[in-house]
């Protein structure tokens, strides 16, 4: 009897003085990466070269009060550029690992319970360019709201077991590529499956390893036949194969047979070979590319 009347009293104390509510906390645990084309796809059908990188970060939202939450599904984070000593500010989202789409509603996390999310950086940058930072340094601010309204999780990153600014969000090797050997060109537009690794003046260009001069030579006549039915065939380019790391023993295997299969194909293709030196000289070819890289046929 005595203890059915004390426990409604002290739930309407805690009502009245609003110590009902949640009282959440948001700690970042650990980086993980999806490697786009293996990690999510089947055996049968993943690429022959992985360039497309997700890197996240596995997060947990811990509600310790006494009522449901729902956060905010993006949160931003500042800290001090330990190079510069600017303070950086980096804008996150939570993610669904497995569409790898950002999660557009509010994260629910229940009395007493903890919720792991994923999480991506999608941006970052100083004030100077409109990235405001958080009230306090070093921590992270999430909004969620309860059934008194909303409220901020502000978050020490010291605290963290991974620094959430070192994280570097979606990465494709592919961009450093086509930024190295197509100087002065059209890169990545994307008019069909794929994007077009390089346009220029007068080729569409598929970078590619040597060993995978076949898929070069399918991409490059493929997106020289979309890019002209695109322009109205207003504007015509030949495709171009750009064959990269020719370094190894069976390089001058796989340039042969290349050649021998490439020889006299008719619509005419163009064929540069790029040496995998770093260090290009000042010189350039007038179609655009590095000069380390060499007109094998044409």
């Amino acid at each position: 009897m005595f203890a059915a009347l004390i426990v409604p009293a002290v739930e309407n104390v805690r009502s009245l003085l609003r110590l009902d509510g949640a009282a959440m906390t948001f700690e970042v645990m650990r980086p993980g990466t999806i490697n786009v084309g293996s990690d999510d796809t089947p055996a049968s059908q993943q690429v022959d070269v992985i360039s497309q990188h997700v890197h996240f970060l596995v997060s947990a939202l811990v509600n310790r009060g006494l009522s449901p939450a729902a956060v905010q599904p993006d949160f931003k984070c500042s800290a001090t550029d330990r190079f510069s000593g600017a303070t950086v500010t980096g804008i996150f989202h939570f993610i669904d690992i497995n569409s790898q789409k950002k999660i557009l509603e509010d994260i629910t996390v229940n009395a007493g319970e903890t919720v792991f999310v994923n999480t991506i950086l999608d941006s970052f940058g100083t004030k100077e360019f409109g990235y405001e930072s958080t009230e306090r340094n070093e921590t992270c601010e999430l909004i969620y709201s309860d059934k008194y309204g909303s409220k901020w999780i502000v978050s020490d990153i010291s605290s963290y077991d991974y620094f959430p600014l070192a994280s570097p969000g979606v990465t494709d090797s592919r961009v450093e590529v086509r930024e190295k050997y197509c100087v002065d060109m059209i890169r990545g537009i994307k008019l069909g499956d794929e994007p077009i690794d390089c346009i220029s003046d007068s080729h569409i260009l598929a970078i590619e390893p040597i060993y995978l001069w076949e898929r070069a030579f399918g991409r490059a006549i493929r997106q020289a036949d979309e890019f002209t039915r695109s322009t109205q065939e207003n504007a015509v380019r030949t495709p171009g194969l750009v064959l990269v790391d020719c370094d190894d023993a069976n390089c001058a295997q796989e340039y042969e047979e290349m050649r021998s299969a490439l020889k006299g194909f008719v619509p005419r293709i163009t064929v540069w070979l790029c040496d995998p030196s770093d260090t290009p000289s000042v010189r350039r070819h007038g179609d655009g590319l590095s000069s380390f890289c060499t007109v094998v046929l044409k």
